[in-house]
């Protein structure tokens, strides 16, 4: 009996935790070495480095705050991961916690207000308003079924993700106030280049 709670121990103790500036770390050292490469082969030019830059390393953080720490390998917590999902929209409204859940409604909508302005400046493509946002919705539903597949394998470990759907709608808020602030940008400074 001593011998396998032993074992369990080492088994624990070599399990290994990402956390979120760990992968932001690993990523910039990453996206670092590729742009090394293809400047050398296709030259530098700044803008295009800069706003690459800029975009990929927002979506990275993006993908740490969402996404990570994770744990490996998982491990089985027994728990139930029923409780970390919500499907009631607005439910925060009679919370207790109200300050917690006001400071996570603007945290949703903030993150997501750039998104536009560094999507245009890295791509430059005129998207239409309708195909923006359904692809923005397309990319924040796949992170909350992410982190619900996370939970259930638990590799976020035995603090679970709460898959909420104020989440998603405070992020499509952002979403939508993302474009309209680039819109009024584009319309004040680009007057003769308008926004489709």
């Amino acid at each position: 009996a001593k011998a396998t709670v032993r074992s369990k121990t080492i088994k624990r103790s070599q399990r290994m935790k990402i956390n979120p500036h760990n992968f932001l770390l690993i990523f910039i050292m990453v996206y670092m070495i590729i742009r090394l490469v293809k400047v050398r082969k296709q030259g530098f030019k700044f803008k295009e480095e800069l706003y690459g830059a800029m975009f990929n390393l927002y979506v990275a953080i993006l993908i740490a705050i969402t996404l990570f720490p994770i744990e490996l390998p998982p491990e089985n917590y027994h728990i139930s991961v029923q409780n970390a999902v919500n499907w009631h929209a607005f439910n925060f409204l009679s919370d207790e916690s109200e300050q917690i859940n006001k400071l996570n409604m603007i945290g949703n909508i903030c993150m997501m207000v750039p998104f536009k302005t560094l999507f245009e400046l890295k791509f430059n493509k005129k998207t239409p308003f309708g195909r923006y946002c359904l692809a923005s919705l397309a990319g924040i539903i796949s992170i909350e079924i992410i982190q619900y597949m996370e939970n259930i394998t638990f590799l976020s470990g035995i603090n679970l993700r709460i898959v909420d759907i104020n989440d998603v709608l405070f992020n499509m808020l952002g979403v939508v106030i993302g474009y309209w602030l680039w819109k009024i940008f584009t319309l004040r400074f680009f007057v003769d280049k308008p926004e489709s």
